[in-house]
């Protein structure tokens, strides 16, 4: 790669190659420190069960390249990307683009958080007046990344009014003023997926999906391997499987949802974050 740039040639992730083949695919493009993988999942789940077209993939497993490989591309992608995909994508155009969350990572590769999050801000590199930015309303690490972005924005909160919140008077999710459904009903541990969820709703409402069918997905949805995954319950101790919380920040969310006494198994390769 260090050669290649050296003697002027063009570098692209296979994400870029995969958007130039796929015009006709509107991509909903998810990216972020954390949570990335069950809110691009949560999109795709939404929309399915809405009787949409829709493909995952991206960073989440499936390269976004085997769709521009089928016969009838899909009408729409939700697609994860890492920071790492989005500094070699300059024509990843999402018609929808959402920003998680932010928060130190990856210090092992990049020299400063700046340089991290300056990665991440190239989700909105050719942001247009018609997009639509889903956004952290409680994070204002992301607020300062979409500064000054064109397009449309919509932002998530839990715990306080937005376009998609968490009322705490009354436990619902709602989008705007419209109600839901009730926080037990969301079949996930954590305030933060409380977080992604409301980020998928808001991707799956530009979508065209109407508040209904998106509290029906919701609740259908029961999260992803590795992520806050109830393995079983025995002997009244509940053994759940995190491995994929490969972060300070993500781990310190998982623990922050234990709602009685815990013990934390850990490991990992340090990678520069403040612990």
């Amino acid at each position: 790669l260090r050669a290649a740039r050296e003697a002027g040639v063009a570098v692209a992730a296979e994400l870029d190659l995969a958007a130039r083949a796929l015009a006709g695919t509107r991509l909903i493009v998810v990216t972020g420190t954390n949570g990335k993988s069950t809110t691009t999942a949560l999109i795709g789940h939404l929309l399915e069960a809405a009787g949409r077209e829709v493909t995952v993939a991206g960073n989440i497993g499936r390269p976004l390249i085997e769709a521009a490989l089928e016969p009838k591309p899909p009408a729409w992608a939700a697609v994860e990307a890492s920071s790492f995909q989005l500094h070699d994508a300059p024509h990843l155009t999402p018609a929808v683009g959402v920003l998680t969350n932010l928060a130190p990572d990856h210090l092992d590769r990049y020299a400063s958080v700046e340089a991290y999050y300056g990665d991440k801000r190239l989700l909105f590199r050719n942001a247009s007046v018609d997009a639509v930015w889903v956004l952290n309303g409680d994070d204002a690490g992301v607020a300062a990344l979409a500064h000054g972005v064109p397009g449309r924005r919509r932002a998530f909160r839990v715990g306080a009014a937005a376009d998609a919140w968490l009322d705490p008077a009354t436990g619902r999710l709602k989008l705007g003023d419209r109600d839901l459904l009730p926080r037990e009903r969301l079949p996930l541990l954590g305030e933060h997926n409380v977080a992604n969820a409301l980020a998928a709703a808001l991707a799956a409402e530009a979508a065209g999906l109407d508040a209904s069918a998106i509290a029906r997905g919701l609740a259908s949805f029961h999260g992803l391997p590795h992520r806050l995954e109830l393995v079983r319950e025995a002997r009244g101790i509940a053994w759940i499987n995190d491995s994929k919380a490969t972060n300070v920040a993500s781990t310190a969310v998982a623990l922050r949802a234990m709602r009685r006494p815990y013990v934390l198994i850990a490991g990992g390769r340090h990678k520069g974050e403040p612990y």
